[in-house]
C-alpha cells in the first residue's frame, strides 16, 4: 500500500467551528461554543480531555485573584463548583481523573463531536482562510473542514502549518523552561508529612493549615534540596532537583509532585522530548526511595501514577496581530478590547540549575489580555487560544495557568458566535463588542483596584 496517500475528506464532517486540542483553552472553547449553538468537532491527540490539567498532574490551581475576587468564571469556575460537589475538587485544586470525566461529559451533553487519539499533520488553505486541518488517527488520514477554527493545542501547531509565523523559547538566548514529569504517590500518612515539614520550616507548608476547610495546600520544603542532592538517590541530579508536591482533594493519603524537573532545548523534536520523559521517569523512582528513606509518612508509599503528558511550560508561541510584552505585565496595561485578566506573577523557571524568578503584581490589580493577541497576521478564520497566543518570552511566564487558558478560550468561542452572526471573519469582530459581552456573561467580574 502507497504510504503517500493524500488525506481523504470525512463525510458528512463539516462544522461551524472546529477546536484543535482539547486541553485546557480547547475543551473550555469548545464546550463554550456548542452551548452557544455551534456545531463544534474537538480534535485531541490524547484520550481525556484537560491537556495539563488532567493527562500532566498540574492539580492546583495558580491564584488569579484581584482584591478578594477571581479574575476568571465562566466555564472554569463551574468546573470547580461541580468537582466540589463530587467532593474531588476545591478553589485550589481538584482530582485530575475526575477533571477529565466531567469536562468530557459535558462535551456530550453540549453536542460537541469528539476524536480522540487524533494527531494534525497539516491544514488546507484556501487564501488567507483555513478550509479543512488534515489528521491521522490509527493507521487513517482524514480532513474534518470547518468555518471557524481555534488553535488549542498548546504548541501553534495549526498557526505553523498555516504559515503564521511564529517564535519559541526567550528571545535574547533561546533558552526554554524546563518541564515537569509529574507524579501521584499513595499510601502516604499526610498528616505525618506535614507535620515534619511543618516543625522543620513552617514557611514550607502553604496556605497555613489553620484556614478551615482547606482541601489543598502545597509543601515546599526548599531547606530539603541540599540533603537529597548528596543523598545516595539523588545526587547525580543534585543541579536540578525541586521539592513541591500537593495534596488532592478527595483523596486523602496521595501527594502530587510537581517535580521532577527535565530539561529540553527543543520541545519540537520527538528525540530530545523521549530523553526527557525518559530522564524524568528515572527520577522518578529516585524521588520516591528518597521519601521512602528519609521522610515521615512514605514508609508504606507507593507510586500509583507517572503523568502520562509531559508538563510542558511553553512551546510555540505566534506573531500576531498584537504582541503582549513584559512592559504591559508590569505596568499593568488595559485594553479595550481585553478578554482575560490576570494577576499570576511572572514565573519564569531557570533552563539551568533548580533557580526561578517571580515578579508580583499587587494583590489589588491586574493587567489585560486584548483580543488580538489571539489572533495571527494572515489566517482570518483562525484564533489561537490558551498558552501559544501572541506573546514574548516573559509575559508567557505570568498568564499560562489554568483558569487564564481556559477564559482564553472561552473567549475565543464568544468571539466565533459572534463572526458566525455576522457571517464575518475574526478580523471583522469588534474587540470592544466581544469585551462587553465576555463581561455582561460574567467571565471577567469586576474587582475594585487601586491602579
Amino acid at each position: 500500500m502507497s504510504s503517500d496517500r493524500t488525506a481523504e475528506p470525512m463525510n458528512n464532517h463539516s462544522f461551524d467551528l472546529v477546536v484543535c486540542g482539547g486541553g485546557t483553552a480547547g475543551s473550555a472553547a469548545a464546550i463554550r461554543a456548542a452551548r452557544l449553538g455551534l456545531s463544534v468537532a474537538l480534535l485531541e491527540r490524547q484520550s481525556q480531555l484537560g491537556g495539563s490539567a488532567t493527562a500532566a498532574l498540574v492539580t492546583p490551581v495558580m491564584p488569579n485573584a484581584a482584591a478578594g475576587t477571581e479574575l476568571v468564571a465562566g466555564i472554569h469556575r463551574q468546573l470547580h463548583d461541580e468537582l466540589t460537589r463530587l467532593g474531588v475538587g476545591e478553589v485550589h485544586g481538584f482530582d485530575p481523573l475526575w477533571a477529565a470525566i466531567v469536562l468530557e461529559r459535558w462535551t456530550a451533553e453540549a453536542g460537541v463531536r469528539l476524536f480522540y487519539h487524533t494527531e494534525l499533520i497539516g491544514v488546507r488553505k484556501d487564501g488567507p482562510h483555513l478550509a479543512a486541518v488534515q489528521a491521522a488517527a490509527l493507521g487513517k488520514r482524514f480532513e474534518v473542514r470547518g468555518e471557524y477554527f481555534i488553535d488549542a493545542t498548546g504548541d501553534a501547531l495549526v498557526a505553523n502549518f498555516a504559515g503564521e509565523p511564529t517564535r519559541m523559547g526567550r528571545e535574547e538566548t533561546n533558552e526554554h523552561q524546563p518541564m515537569s514529569l509529574r507524579f501521584i504517590v499513595t499510601g502516604v500518612d499526610v498528616q505525618r508529612v506535614t507535620s515534619f515539614f511543618r516543625n522543620k520550616s513552617p514557611e514550607s507548608v502553604w496556605p497555613r493549615q489553620d484556614l478551615p476547610g482547606l482541601a489543598t495546600y502545597s509543601l515546599e520544603p526548599q531547606w530539603l534540596t541540599e540533603q537529597a542532592g548528596e543523598s545516595e538517590e539523588l545526587a547525580r541530579w543534585q543541579a536540578q532537583l525541586t521539592f513541591s508536591f500537593y495534596t488532592i482533594p478527595g483523596r486523602p493519603d496521595a501527594l502530587c509532585f510537581n517535580a521532577p524537573r527535565v530539561f529540553c532545548t527543543d520541545p519540537t523534536d520527538a528525540a530530545r522530548l523521549a530523553d526527557a520523559y525518559v530522564d524524568g521517569r528515572r527520577q522518578i523512582v529516585e524521588y520516591w526511595r528518597f521519601f521512602r528513606q528519609h521522610v515521615p509518612g512514605f514508609e508504606h508509599s507507593r507510586i500509583e501514577t507517572v503523568a502520562p503528558l509531559i508538563g510542558m511550560r511553553e512551546c510555540r508561541r505566534i506573531e500576531g496581530r498584537f504582541v503582549l510584552c513584559e512592559q504591559h505585565v508590569r505596568n499593568l496595561a488595559k485594553f479595550d478590547d481585553t478578554i482575560c485578566r490576570c494577576n499570576y506573577p511572572i514565573d519564569i523557571h531557570h533552563a539551568a540549575g533548580d533557580g526561578t524568578t517571580l515578579w508580583y503584581l499587587p494583590a489589588d490589580a491586574w493587567y489585560e489580555i486584548p483580543y488580538r493577541a489571539l489572533q495571527p497576521q494572515h489566517t482570518t478564520n483562525l484564533l489561537v487560544a490558551g498558552r501559544c497566543i501572541s506573546t514574548d518570552f516573559v509575559a508567557h511566564s505570568s498568564y499560562r495557568i489554568i483558569p487564564v487558558c481556559r477564559g482564553l478560550g472561552e473567549a475565543a468561542a464568544y468571539a466565533c458566535a459572534m463572526a458566525k452572526a455576522a457571517n464575518a471573519d475574526f478580523n471583522e469582530v469588534d474587540g470592544r463588542q466581544l469585551s462587553r459581552r465576555l463581561q455582561t456573561a460574567g467571565l471577567m467580574p469586576a474587582a475594585e483596584t487601586s491602579t
